[in-house]
């Protein structure tokens, strides 16, 4: 159904609540949080944050739910950064007790929104809320000095994990119960003051797997399971002291019972990535020789396939098309261009297909969708049931 609609702006994130969907529309001043049930006559404004100001930039940006109610950062240039919610109501729209971080990070944990608070005091540190006002708390002062910037939030076997500076140990990986006395440094990986920056806290099994930095090994795969003596190496994919990925290339996709990354040899730049599977025992084998491609994304489909997005790249450097590619960390297939120019927004999963942004021969950009139940392995070859022509224009 392509009913006409408000003319409203550009809509640029929306998410689902209960019966409702709340959506964020226009830029600067002009930017609003609005709901719609789907139906003209309850489609309005939630909250005008700007108030009617001249130049006042605003940047808002959904960042959690939590017992049916949405929690949103807003940007003010006047009141700084802001944590609010709604129900999806206007009268269910209010500002919540503590400012927050710029870098945002939230996370659901033992029915509590975890997220970078700020009380202008004690800086950017761990706060936590149940929602209520009285339920808004800091649950501790990491880095008595300045801003610890908790970041990465991941739940992994009752625990909540996450990165922190406490202005001695760099950042380093951190844990808690939920409690100030459970909250603590697991281990100074990189040791000192300089920081080992955890990357893509990932879960397999008993074990959380993630990317850190060290003097002896550069970035490169670790692993924990909770305590500092556990707290070990896993892989050097580039042994020495050259990192085997950059923190801005860093992956990690679990499938099945291994982890899918990407590395580069030794004296190669980080656009040439390989992409490679390890089990628990550190063990290693490649799965996809990017040899003139620049890998863009990867994701896991039909649970026990991994597709691969990438741009092909030619002896001069120059982006021509996007292919790609499948594995089932055995067999790796190339299934077929998606695109005629590089694609700038990662595809999205909804209702079981993959839609992405993609360019024809002509130079036009539209939507496009890709279905993967029509994957049927025969030896060699693979039949795809899925490149479509274009659904929207």
């Amino acid at each position: 159904d392509r009913s006409p609609s408000r003319g409203l702006g550009d809509v640029y994130k929306r998410q689902v609540l209960g019966d409702l969907m709340v959506f964020i529309v226009g830029y600067g001043p002009g930017m609003h949080t609005w709901v719609t049930d789907g139906t003209i006559e309850n489609t309005f404004i939630l909250k005008d944050f700007a108030e009617g100001g001249v130049g006042i930039t605003l940047d808002i940006d959904i960042v959690g739910e939590l017992n049916g109610e949405l929690y949103y950062k807003v940007d003010n240039s006047i009141n700084g950064s802001e944590l609010w919610k709604t129900d999806g109501t206007i009268q269910g729209t209010k500002k919540m007790p503590s400012l927050v971080g710029s870098e945002f990070y939230t996370i659901v944990y033992n029915n509590e929104l975890y997220y970078q608070g700020n009380n202008n005091v004690t800086g950017i540190e761990v706060w936590k809320t149940d929602g209520t006002d009285e339920g808004t708390v800091l649950l501790s002062d990491i880095n008595k000095s300045g801003d610890s910037n908790p970041m990465r939030f991941h739940e992994h076997q009752g625990i909540l994990y996450f990165t922190a500076d406490d202005a001695i140990h760099g950042n380093e990986l951190w844990r808690t119960d939920g409690t100030k006395a459970g909250t603590y440094l697991i281990k100074d990986i990189y040791p000192g003051s300089s920081q080992s920056q955890p990357l893509q806290l990932t879960s397999m099994g008993s074990t959380l797997y993630f990317y850190a930095d060290h003097p002896s090994y550069g970035l490169e795969i670790w692993k924990t399971q909770g305590q500092k003596a556990d707290t070990v190496l896993h892989l050097d994919a580039l042994p020495g002291l050259e990192s085997s990925t950059s923190g801005s290339s860093a992956s990690l996709t679990m499938l099945g019972n291994e982890l899918y990354f990407n590395y580069k040899d030794q004296g190669s730049v980080f656009n040439d990535f390989k992409i490679a599977k390890t089990n628990s025992n550190g063990d290693m084998s490649t799965v996809f020789n990017s040899e003139n491609y620049l890998v863009q994304d990867y994701y896991v489909v039909d649970e026990s396939w991994i597709a691969i997005f990438n741009n092909y790249r030619v002896g001069s450097g120059i982006l021509t098309e996007t292919d790609l590619w499948l594995t089932d960390g055995s067999h790796t297939f190339f299934v077929g261009k998606l695109s005629y120019g590089k694609i700038n927004h990662p595809p999205f999963l909804y209702n079981g297909e993959w839609y992405y942004q993609g360019t024809d021969e002509n130079n036009n950009q539209s939507l496009w969708k890709i279905n993967f139940d029509g994957l049927i392995p025969i030896p060699d070859l693979i039949y795809f049931n899925g490149f479509e022509e274009p659904i929207i224009n």
